[in-house]
């Protein structure tokens, strides 16, 4: 009769260890994924704002007056396609130098899928500098 209490004792004890294992798993675990996720949305925006401010710098920079240059590249960024966690596209800064280069300074919205305590978003800002591709022929 010892030796049954015994033996449903010890699985009982084996059982209550793999709850406690799958439980501290899941305590380590959940958090790390947490921010696994949220690395990757901020990465993955933050190569969108990147090729988003390359592309309006190109698109402006074969254009010859400053003008039509500055409409191009807002055009640019306001055609990116935006979600839920990537909002808010403008461009803040535009450099338009005659015969030398176009500039354009970009900022997106990212809205992280895990927020952490007062931290649930953040401005990426990126900046791309590409040399004029097209100048004025001298008549």
């Amino acid at each position: 009769m010892i030796n049954r209490l015994s033996k449903k004792s010890r699985r009982q004890r084996s059982g209550v260890a793999i709850v406690e294992a799958v439980i501290a798993a899941l305590l380590l675990f959940l958090p790390i994924l947490y921010v696994g996720m949220d690395l990757t949305v901020i990465v993955m925006a933050s190569s969108l704002n990147e090729h988003m401010a390359r592309d309006a710098a190109r698109a402006a920079s074969s254009q010859t007056r400053g003008g039509d240059a500055f409409k191009v590249a807002q055009q640019r960024v306001m055609d990116l396609r935006t979600s839920d966690l990537v909002t808010n596209p403008r461009m803040t800064s535009f450099d338009f130098v005659p015969g030398h280069f176009v500039s354009v300074q970009t900022v997106v919205q990212c809205r992280l899928p895990a927020p952490f305590p007062f931290f649930t978003q953040t401005d990426l800002r990126s900046q791309a500098t590409v040399p004029l591709v097209s100048t004025p022929a001298d008549l």
